[in-house]
């Protein structure tokens, strides 16, 4: 039976500060083994832009 895969989609940070969580968080949850994490891009009108 083949095991199920996950992943986690993260909204961008809006700081510096919330950088550093995110990755924190990120690190929290590697040991989960995730296929991949993913960040939302463009939603709500928002833009890559720190």
């Amino acid at each position: 039976m083949p095991v199920p895969s996950v992943s986690f989609e993260v909204f961008p940070p809006k700081s510096i500060d919330a950088s550093f969580r995110l990755w924190d968080t990120a690190q929290v949850l590697a040991p989960l083994g995730p296929r991949f994490f993913s960040v939302t891009y463009g939603a709500g009108g928002s833009d890559q832009h720190l």
